[in-house]
């Protein structure tokens, strides 16, 4: 194997598709036979853009990627955190982090790469205030998009639907859809850039779109596509609630918008890439391997790999010096596939760990290598750290091309100040990938050159920073509020100690002793904050302090008017930990009863004003069938009960009168006009609020809307009419379904989104 040939292979690598991780991709086996054959058939990559993570069509990624062995990579928009967890309380930059990393586990699970632009909310957010046509707004999606596109090399880009927007059109959508046709336009201007050949675009369904079976069982896997999908978003703990609602209706159908609005749907990769006639020639040797599975004897199979793979390196060679990207992509992927098949038939299973998973820019870990399985004879081997030759890693203290390999050996590598993708630290969110790779290729010559074989391997690395503090609740209601939660996160051996404090003419923290005691560690702790400035408006940046006044991280501190009724305690069914609804009742100075346990139900609504149901909690209160008695009758006895956003798929009648359904869909965003009575007592006590106010900020205002059958008064209701506060009297006590999205203003300390609450609380 000569070396320019292996070279170029490496650094052309970054195409095909990280596979590694995924069950769907085995390397010994018959399977791995199979699924290496799809891809040796199909050389194409397909790149999907989708507005934030969870929201990509994963049943259509799993049958190109898996059913027809195309390689895949999906690039989000946004990393989502302007959509509420399901899962927990966690503030915008931590869901940020964690919508980061279950996307790379629900794609990796796929043998996809994951790939984000993290183009901020407060551009680009959900149902609001979209990119502006500006210079700067289409410079930064372009420059994004550009660095991903150069990386990935598709022949193909696939957008994604919004699924806030169902089959309507998204402004979000349309106007990636422009940056992306416009960006691929001038790509075909210019000949030294990577030319994307097709662009598509999800759509509803019709004659002039594509549509993919997502029903159809993979006859080497026998499950569906959506099956797969199905696992995949198992990932999405987060969106648990969300991700079924968003595929509930989807139609898996795309329509061709570049390079032009076609009258007949087409295939996403029918016909790419285009192969010159230097590539179909060498093609043609490479065809014969697709029936390797049919082929009896072990030899005979090895003799049509080294017939393929001798055809792939010699093209490899008479391509040297040429500028033909299509030629050399596939050339490389092939080289990759036809090897990796090698070593599938051959057998070989190296044994090996790391020591470490977490890496800081600069750290040491040990590569250990046990016992090398497989079907050759000689054991001259070397190996090959493609990163080495970046000069991104050091092994044993050299920068050698090759190291002589022998079984058991541990090798001593050393990372060369890799960017943070970590995003414990802020610069981890503008890293492209959630993982840093490094690889290594075993190269072996054998005597009998049928079983010569070159494995890859990738192992993915955290790249994080040396110590990290986290502020867990980096918006603080001023006053109010007396803990600040921080995480401190220890990737360094060595132990660490120090002291944090907050000094500031608004708020003081004393002192504070912490101890970072080596790799791993993690612990979380709280600064008591002492309030000395009452006459506060508005917001202040208050920062966090180590040692000699050195900052370590800060918090906004916000002032909240908000006038109190009577109630003084409430309950709560929620099923999300540290529900920001159950931090909001905090802060509004009510004890809270957890419905869900400790007390009988009977004990627990002695002396409670309100109870409320949070969002996506009320189908495991259903279930509780003596509560909902004990619950029926408290409320006709004059007890309000608060229900936050359902979204169940029919009518709910469970208290005597009640009959009520949320529906998801369509979002009324962040400058859409409500309907709304001024001088109902709800927007004048205890707390006067005004139409402007309900604008949701950032945040879409609502995802759906509630319809309540009986004597029921909609006290909010969206432009066209669709409730979204609505009242309803039973017996003397009453009802409030609300189908606003206060949970994610409730975090950022929205003082209207909290006056709504206490006058809700005080009607």
């Amino acid at each position: 194997m000569p070396l320019r040939p292996l070279f170029l292979s490496l650094f052309l690598l970054a195409t095909v598709s990280f596979a590694q991780e995924s069950a769907y991709f085995p390397r010994i086996g018959s399977r791995s036979v199979a699924e290496q054959v799809r891809e040796i058939k199909n050389p194409s990559v397909i790149l999907t853009i989708a507005v934030c993570p969870g929201s990509e069509d994963l049943a259509t990624i799993a049958q190109s990627r898996i059913g027809e062995g195309a390689s895949s990579a999906v690039a989000f928009i946004t990393n989502g955190e302007d959509i509420p967890s399901d899962l927990n309380g966690e503030t915008f930059y931590l869901l940020a982090a964690r919508r980061r990393e279950e996307a790379y586990k629900a794609l990796a699970s796929l043998g996809v790469d994951a790939y984000f632009m993290s183009i901020p909310i407060d551009r680009f957010s959900a149902g609001g205030k979209q990119f502006r046509s500006s210079h700067m707004e289409d410079s930064l999606f372009t420059s994004r998009l550009d660095s991903i596109v150069d990386r990935v090399m598709p022949d193909v880009i696939v957008i994604d639907r919004d699924p806030l927007y169902g089959t309507a059109p998204s402004p979000r959508v349309e106007y990636a859809a422009k940056m992306v046709v416009a960006d691929v336009v001038r790509r075909d201007a210019a000949p030294d850039r990577w030319h994307v050949a097709r662009v598509l675009l999800e759509s509803g369904g019709g004659k002039f779109s594509s549509e993919v079976r997502d029903d159809l069982v993979d006859p080497l896997w026998s499950e569906t596509y959506s099956h797969m999908a199905l696992t995949a978003d198992r990932a999405y703990q987060s969106l648990r609630f969300h991700v079924p609602l968003w595929n509930a209706n989807r139609r898996h159908s795309y329509s061709t918008i570049f390079p032009a609005l076609r009258k007949a749907p087409i295939p996403f990769t029918m016909g790419l890439p285009a192969l010159g006639e230097n590539l179909e020639s060498s093609s043609s040797f490479v065809k014969p391997v697709l029936a390797i599975g049919k082929v009896g004897k072990l030899d005979d199979r090895l003799d049509l790999l080294l017939r393929a793979i001798g055809w792939v390196d010699a093209s490899i060679a008479s391509h040297a010096g040429e500028t033909d990207m299509v030629a050399d992509r596939v050339l490389s992927t092939w080289k990759s596939d036809l090897e990796r098949l090698r070593c599938t038939e051959l057998g070989i299973v190296p044994n090996y760990s790391v020591s470490d998973t977490v890496l800081t820019q600069m750290q040491l870990f040990y590569l250990r290598f046990g016992k090398l399985r497989g079907n050759f004879k000689d054991r001259s081997l070397q190996v090959l750290f493609p990163g080495v030759i970046q000069k991104n890693w050091i092994v044993n203290e050299r920068q050698n091309q090759f190291y002589p390999f022998q079984e058991n050996d541990t090798f001593r590598v050393v990372s060369m100040r890799l960017p943070i993708n970590s995003t414990e630290s802020p610069a981890g969110f503008s890293a492209f990938q959630a993982r840093t790779r490094f690889s290594f290729i075993l190269f072996h010559h054998d005597s009998d050159p049928r079983r010569n074989f070159m494995y890859e391997a990738h192992i993915p690395f955290t790249i994080a920073p040396i110590r990290a503090i986290q502020v867990l609740t980096p918006q603080i209601a001023a006053i109010r509020d007396t803990l600040l939660f921080l995480r401190l996160v220890s990737n360094s051996r060595d132990t660490a100690q120090g002291i944090m404090y907050v000094q500031d003419p608004l708020v003081n923290a004393y002192p504070k002793g912490v101890e970072l005691r080596g790799k791993n560690y993690v612990e979380t702790d709280t600064l008591h904050l002492d309030w000395k400035d009452t006459s506060m408006t508005g917001a202040r940046v208050v920062q966090i302090l180590a040692g000699r006044n050195e900052p370590i991280g800060d918090f906004y501190a916000r002032y909240m008017n908000v006038r109190m009724g009577s109630a003084k305690s409430v309950g709560i069914y929620s099923e999300i930990e540290d529900s920001p609804l159950r931090i909001a009742l905090g802060r509004l100075g009510m004890k809270i009863v957890d419905m869900r346990k400790g007390e009988s139900w009977t004990d627990s609504l002695k002396g409670i004003s309100a109870i409320f149901v949070d969002q996506f909690s009320l189908a495991g209160l259903l279930k509780e069938g003596g509560a909902m008695k004990l619950l029926d009758s408290w409320v006709n006895s004059g007890g309000k009960l608060v229900i936050f956003p359902q979204y169940n798929k029919g009518p709910v009648k469970a208290i005597d009168g009640m009959d009520f359904s949320y529906s998801y869909l369509p979002v009324t965003g962040i400058k859409t006009p409500v309907v709304f009575d001024s001088t109902a007592a709800l927007f004048r006590t205890p707390n006067e609020i005004k139409g402007p106010d309900l604008s949701g900020g950032q945040f879409p205002l609502a995802f759906g809307s509630v319809k309540v059958n009986g004597n029921a008064m909609t006290v909010i209701a969206s432009g066209d009419g669709r409730g979204l506060l609505v009242e309803e009297k039973v017996g003397k006590g009453d009802i409030w379904y609300c189908s606003l999205n206060l949970n994610p203003r409730f975090l950022a300390v929205d003082e209207t989104a909290y006056r709504l609450l206490a006058n809700i609380l005080g009607q």
